[in-house]
């Protein structure tokens, strides 16, 4: 029964008492929401995919489900219901495999999975995990892990261990991720050549190495004397380095606080200043600031806006719905940006008309290096990379540059690239 789309009255589920169901597949379903179980029903396979995670725990009528061996999850939004504190899988407590992938998780409650202790399986791939989540060491009968697509650097030694212990039956996918070969992940190096687990791509993946070109685990490991070779004599200048600083503090000290004091004062009321615009700032009134030419009004309406307000639930302000009237135009733009937690200019090729758009990139940068702006992103339509307007080209590193495809190809990635910049600074 997966997309079933449905409009008019609300159409009512019922699966009956001691009802039992193999396979119940209600991905991408719009009228999901009005299901109900009643007590006694089991299902052996549920397919929630498409529908938000929202709606699967808190408005459907479940009651625990025992015998549910097998619960798919993807692309439900299951991070907005992650950040909510509570234990979503309350209701699946005999659970085998799950899959939770392309859900824009970055972390993962400890204790999100101690009533689903039964897990063989799980799959956490395409996400925004930075490290592996502790929460799955409270799963002891867990034999595969699916890590791949993600943003994993190494694997620490915590879970190298954990991973040892779990024997070469254990399956864990890790292709895809953001892996670096330098010093600090020399025992990852090591223990990816040990195989105490099963590996997939036979446990080769791309790396960045110490010499910033891109390369893979396996020639990391074939040539690790000669790449880690200047590892340790490093430890030895930052400890001989560090005793040399300790000494020149202790026997220093008042001759250099005095000589250094106004520096000294200025930075800690730097700090302290900064530590309390932050708290002061930290409930933004909106979460992003559109800048645009007015020509480009109507992509702002019928593209941008249905996706981050309907879709991602986002607060915009733009200058045709929330400006507000009477008010000096410089004025409304100035205080619009300063209650944005980010902003994004369009830029195309009316932007260079725009009288405004020097004014609002000016108050950008100042609230961008006072630490207010958290992310400027600069979406260009229909031009060229070069022309760009050169006051946005003086920012191009402090920007986040997106390049809008001009036909549908492409189109997905370009808006997960955009969410993934709007919601790793969201607070938790």
């Amino acid at each position: 029964m997966s997309h079933i789309f449905h409009a008019g009255e609300p159409v009512l589920w019922v699966i009956s008492e001691n009802t039992s169901i193999s396979r119940f597949d209600v991905s991408f379903c719009q009228t999901v929401d009005q299901a109900k179980l009643l007590n006694g029903s089991e299902i052996d396979y549920l397919d929630v995919t498409g529908i938000d995670s929202r709606v699967v725990f808190n408005t459907l009528h479940l009651h625990p489900l025992s015998k549910l061996s097998t619960l798919i999850m993807e692309h439900t939004n299951l991070y907005i219901t992650n950040k909510m504190k509570k234990n979503v899988f309350n209701y699946v407590l005999g659970t085998e495999k799950l899959d939770i992938s392309n859900n824009f998780l970055w972390e993962l409650r400890q204790n999100i999975f101690e009533n689903i202790t039964t897990l063989t399986y799980l799959n956490l791939s395409n996400n925004l995990f930075r490290t592996i989540p502790l929460a799955i060491t409270k799963l002891p009968n867990l034999k595969e892990l699916d890590m791949t697509n993600n943003l994993l650097t190494n694997i620490n030694s915590t879970f190298q261990i954990f991973f040892r212990g779990m024997g070469q039956g254990f399956k864990l996918y890790l292709d895809n991720n953001a892996f670096v070969c330098d010093c600090t992940n020399s025992d990852f190096i090591l223990w990816l050549n040990n195989k105490h687990v099963t590996l997939d791509a036979n446990g080769t993946y791309k790396c960045i190495l110490q010499n910033s070109k891109e390369n893979d685990t396996h020639y990391a490991f074939l040539h690790f004397n000669h790449l880690y070779a200047g590892c340790n004599s490093k430890l030895w200048l930052k400890a001989v380095l560090g005793l040399f600083l300790t000494f020149i503090a202790i026997f220093f000290p008042f001759t250099l606080v005095y000589s250094f004091r106004w520096r000294i004062s200025f930075y800690l009321y730097k700090r302290f200043r900064n530590s309390l615009e932050k708290d002061i700032c930290v409930n933004f009134k909106y979460d992003v600031f559109v800048f645009y030419p007015e020509n480009d009004l109507p992509w702002i309406k019928y593209v941008l806006m249905p996706k981050l307000e309907r879709k991602w639930g986002l607060q915009m302000c733009i200058q045709h719905r929330d400006f507000t009237v009477g008010k000096p135009i410089a004025d409304v733009i100035a205080d619009s940006i300063e209650q944005s937690r980010h902003i994004i200019f369009l830029v195309t090729s009316s932007f260079q008309h725009d009288s405004w758009g020097e004014y609002a990139i000016e108050r950008a940068k100042y609230h961008h290096f006072s630490q207010n702006l958290q992310k400027i992103i600069v979406i260009t339509k229909d031009l060229q990379t070069e022309e760009i307007p050169h006051e946005l080209a003086m920012l191009w590193k402090d920007i986040a540059l997106i390049e809008w495809p001009m036909n549908e190809n492409g189109l997905e990635n370009t808006w997960n690239k955009l969410k993934l910049w709007l919601f790793l600074n969201q607070p938790k």
